[in-house]
């Protein structure tokens, strides 16, 4: 290959230039200089790949996928060229073809951590769980940077476990933590000997009391492993996020319980009493945006306007949003003439306890997909779940039910943006449980 061959790289400055305006995060103008680049380096499967990566961050996913069936037609041995395709298709909701092209790239590269992890989330989301879970198990290795400091027992992979030391150990957001924590009693029982749970430390004491034969740590955060000298021998470590690939390879296995934590019994009659002040009628706890990246937020997050309707129909409404929300509350008042309650001391963020009591105490929950609708579930309070066209995997498709929770009714946007049909729907629902509960 000749310095001047189409199929050659541009020279190294200008690929480190590049690369910069990547790094920086200067997509669209990465884009423009990538396009200059690929007039003289017309097949480049380098530059072909940069700009598949930009067009996807700016989520012009259609261009995204014509660029990597440039690069394999350029290179069919470009292994990220599949892997990137199956992004990018996912993103489009065309989740069979997602699913075949990152297969073509765990084929070409059979331990590609992080395709088995991104196939695990399609398969899930058909519900295809025996063999979602499985590819699941790779995101330990995709995620290394994220784990807590690894711990030196045997991973546990079904061994009986009567008379056994067990530790489970925390991983992802503390929704997740709630939701894999409907597993418990499944893991109880086996009747190890001991069960060791390594969580967030707000949510130690929730899930002490909902499983008293357990010991629960609140050392997530802990920068070593001293902590676990206590317990002398370990036999099996497991994830947490792990257990549902023991307990829930298929739909039957899901347990239809109500609710699995339960809240303090005095900071439940403390906000009882305090939604008892406000008047009859519904009491209803609103959350309206979430995620855990920019696109996460802007996906699942939702102006104040569209609220106005269901503000103005007669309930009452609590505060449920977790952060700095007090301009947003006084948006939504100006809006619709109707000021959503709050008190100082509620705060999602450090008082877990609190929150999951107030969220007990509710008729009713309203909230995008954030950790809220987790607590809600997990308490068996009737939620309504906001979500948008491409859901997170754990919702699946189509129905209006979820398998995790039983008190959750799931409201889809039909396509990527579209909130105002879906509140549409949701007002006539509320318009029906108002009449319903004045009946």
């Amino acid at each position: 290959m000749t310095p001047n061959s189409p199929s050659a790289p541009p020279p190294q400055p200008q690929l480190n230039a590049l690369v910069a305006l990547c790094n920086a995060g200067q997509v669209v103008r990465a884009e423009q200089v990538c396009r200059d680049l690929l007039r003289n380096y017309p097949q480049s499967p380098m530059l072909w790949n940069i700009l598949g990566g930009v067009l996807t961050q700016q989520e012009k996913y259609e261009q995204a996928v014509q660029c990597c069936n440039t690069m394999l037609q350029l290179n069919p041995g470009f292994i990220q060229a599949y892997y990137n395709r199956g992004v990018a298709l996912q993103k489009l909701g065309r989740l069979s073809e997602a699913a075949a092209s990152l297969r073509q790239a765990i084929q070409l590269k059979p331990d590609y951590a992080q395709a088995h992890s991104d196939l695990a989330l399609i398969l899930l989301l058909q519900g295809d769980f025996a063999q979602g879970w499985k590819h699941h198990e790779w995101r330990m290795q995709a995620e290394r940077e994220k784990q807590q400091v690894p711990a030196p027992y045997p991973q546990w992979r079904g061994e009986p476990l009567k008379k056994k030391t067990i530790l489970v150990r925390a991983e992802q957001g503390i929704g997740d933590e709630v939701m894999f924590a409907s597993c418990f009693p499944d893991l109880v029982g086996l009747q190890p000997g001991q069960i060791i749970v390594e969580c967030d430390t707000r949510l130690v004491s929730l899930l002490q009391r909902a499983f008293p034969s357990m010991n629960v740590q609140g050392n997530r955060e802990s920068k070593n492993l001293r902590w676990l000298d206590a317990f002398g021998d370990i036999d099996f470590q497991v994830a947490i996020g792990d257990l549902p690939g023991f307990f829930r390879s298929q739909a039957a296995q899901f347990p239809r319980q109500n609710a699995y934590l339960q809240p303090q019994p005095a900071l439940l009659e403390k906000w009882r009493e305090r939604f008892r002040q406000l008047g009859d009628g519904l009491k209803i706890g609103l959350s309206w945006r979430g995620g855990s990246n920019d696109s996460m937020k802007k996906m699942r997050s939702i102006e104040p306007a569209l609220w106005t309707p269901l503000l103005q129909s007669g309930a009452t409404f609590v505060n449920l949003q977790y952060g700095d929300c007090a301009a947003e509350i006084d948006q939504f008042e100006q809006a619709s003439g109707v000021r959503i309650n709050d008190w100082e001391d509620a705060d999602p963020l450090t008082d877990l306890e609190n929150f999951t009591a107030q969220i007990a105490a509710l008729d009713l929950v309203i909230s995008i997909d954030n950790s809220t609708v987790h607590f809600a579930g997990a308490v068996g309070t009737p939620t309504w779940v906001l979500l948008p066209a491409a859901p997170d995997w754990r919702w699946m498709l189509e129905r209006s039910d979820t398998l995790w929770y039983n008190s959750l009714r799931l409201f889809r946007q039909g396509e990527t943006g579209g909130w105002p049909p879906v509140f549409d729907e949701l007002g006539a629902a509320l318009a029906k449980r108002l009449a319903e509960q004045r009946a």
